[in-house]
């Protein structure tokens, strides 16, 4: 598509504007037109700010807290790995269970609490044997007890967990799965 034909119509329309701002500009005194090139220079100074520099600087100091933000959660699970795997290896289930029986357990477990199954939009089996649940709207404090309970008791614990949060705080919509542990 060539666009000189419509710059070109678009130059001949401007150009009685341009001759009409050119005799005003030429009518003014020589003081008017230097504070009015003044207030032009200052229009485009504060378009720059406010368009380009204002939005960028936002932006790196969104990234410097961000920053900070995930050095401090680095550091905070740096110090809790050591400690995470000590536990790891001292842990006993109350009850040994076999794959076959994870999906009728975590099923079991979710039916003893009224609660939770209420929350629960789909639960089943994969392929490597590992148990996926996700809850809708759920209240976050009963699921980690319910988690708690699970791993303290069979040996059944998070493998991948995903987590969007709801309506209010405490509630989310949860996507997990879940194995025997190691």
């Amino acid at each position: 598509m060539d666009l000189k034909p419509y710059l070109a119509a678009l130059k001949q329309q401007a150009e009685p504007y341009k001759q009409q701002l050119l005799q005003r500009w030429k009518g003014l005194a020589r003081r008017e037109r230097y504070l009015v090139a003044g207030l032009g220079g200052f229009i485009i100074l504060l378009m720059f700010y406010q368009i380009i520099y204002s939005p960028l600087a936002n932006g790196v100091n969104n990234y410097r807290q961000e920053l900070i933000k995930d050095q401090e959660l680095l550091v905070f699970m740096q110090t809790a790995a050591p400690r995470i795997q000590m536990a790891k290896g001292q842990f006993k289930p109350e009850e040994v269970l076999t794959e076959d029986l994870l999906l009728p357990t975590v099923e079991n477990t979710l039916n003893n609490d009224d609660n939770l199954m209420t929350f629960v939009s789909e639960l089943s089996l994969n392929e490597t044997n590992e148990v996926n649940v996700q809850f809708k709207d759920v209240d976050f404090d009963e699921l980690v007890l319910w988690l708690v309970d699970l791993r303290q008791k069979y040996g059944i614990v998070v493998q991948q967990l995903t987590a969007i949060p709801g309506p209010m705080p405490g509630i989310g919509n949860v996507t997990m799965q879940l194995a025997l542990q190691g």
